[in-house]
């Protein structure tokens, strides 16, 4: 066994060397990636593009309640939003023109730290309560500047 290695070796000592090349290559990129540091503490301030993901289809209204510290303004994209907000907690109702999807905006003291989202009650395009919340919740976004 030994006799045809270095057989190889002979006929071909690029291949090994190509080989060696390759293999410190990769130890120096995953030490690279390896080193790279991960962002820490809080991120920037910003707004968040909110979306209801209904089941169901077309919403007329919602009850949401948002938890996280540095909540600000909560606006609607269509309709209108009622909000009381006590320490770290916003209560949300949502109340669509038209039946369709929810959809909203909130200011956030970190962007990487999306709040908490409980659905309480979600009607639907004619104004009746959804006989279950299975399957409803928020995803956020990074709100696009234009």
């Amino acid at each position: 066994m030994r006799s045809s290695c270095r057989t190889v070796r002979a006929k071909n000592p690029w291949l090994f060397r190509v080989r060696d090349l390759v293999l410190t290559s990769c130890v120096l990129v995953t030490a690279f990636f390896a080193c790279t540091p991960e962002p820490t503490g809080p991120g920037p301030p910003g707004v968040l593009h909110a979306v209801l993901t209904s089941p169901a289809g077309a919403e007329g209204a919602a009850v949401l309640e948002l938890t996280s510290a540095g909540l600000g303004e909560v606006t609607p994209v269509e309709g209108r939003v009622f909000a009381r907000q006590g320490a770290g907690v916003v209560t949300l109702i949502i109340i669509l023109d038209e039946p369709g999807e929810i959809t909203f905006r909130v200011s956030v003291a970190d962007i990487r730290s999306p709040p908490t989202v409980t659905v309480l009650e979600v009607a639907d395009g004619d104004d009746q309560l959804r006989a279950s919340l299975e399957g409803y919740e928020v995803q956020f976004d990074l709100e696009e500047t234009l």
